[in-house]
């Protein structure tokens, strides 16, 4: 999150998502969230805008969000 602070990101971008994960309700379809396969299976990936990422993993037994990496898709994927 720091990286992101210090690259000018808005983070109430990522405190709306991260209210609506708490709250248990769906993202819209603006933040074009999914399930990741492969390495990823799991996961859970969604945009906050439009090259900037947030990959989370949604823990249903311990009633749990854990966010796992933010950025842009270079920076996750290495593309």
């Amino acid at each position: 999150m720091k990286r992101c602070q210090r690259q000018g990101k808005d983070m109430a971008l990522f405190k709306a998502v991260n209210e609506r994960l708490l709250a248990g309700e769906a993202l819209p379809a603006s933040y074009r969230d999914h399930a990741l396969v492969g390495n990823w299976r799991g996961h859970r990936d969604c945009h906050l805008a439009p090259d900037w990422l947030l990959i989370y993993r949604v823990d249903e037994a311990a009633s749990a969000i854990e966010y796992v990496r933010m950025g842009s898709r270079a920076e996750l994927f290495n593309r």
